[in-house]
């Protein structure tokens, strides 16, 4: 967000003039010096390869709309980990409660009941 906030400041400073001298990369490990001109058009990245031309002016909206969907992502996300830690808290609570908890076992007669009520219907036929 920071990153994308100075990208925000610097593009409503470098319409000001018409070339910046600057240091250039040239391939991985190099700079040599140069200038940057048209510093009102900007080659800007949609997604997907697909780059178009835009202004100052125009990046800074694209810029402070793709501000606005991060910030709107991160809060998404941050509401997700509150619910995760509620269920979380819940679930160890629940844990410790059943370590107190004890089982009754009673045992029932009524199974063996019915066992002799079967041998006694089958015998009469």
């Amino acid at each position: 967000i920071q990153n994308k906030e100075r990208v925000s400041q610097r593009l409503s400073t470098l319409p000001d003039r018409l070339s910046y001298e600057c240091m250039v990369p040239f391939r991985k490990l190099a700079f040599i010096p140069g200038r940057i001109v048209h510093s009102n058009e900007i080659l800007v990245l949609l997604g997907d390869n697909y780059f178009v031309e835009r202004t100052c002016k125009q990046l800074i909206e694209i810029v402070n709309r793709r501000l606005e969907n991060i910030k709107e992502k991160i809060e998404k996300h941050r509401k997700e980990k509150e619910v995760f830690n509620q269920q979380k808290k819940y679930t160890s609570e629940f844990l410790n409660d059943r370590k107190n908890m004890f089982e009754i076992k009673e045992n029932d007669d009524d199974t063996g009941v019915k066992q002799e009520e079967k041998k006694t219907i089958k015998s009469t036929y």
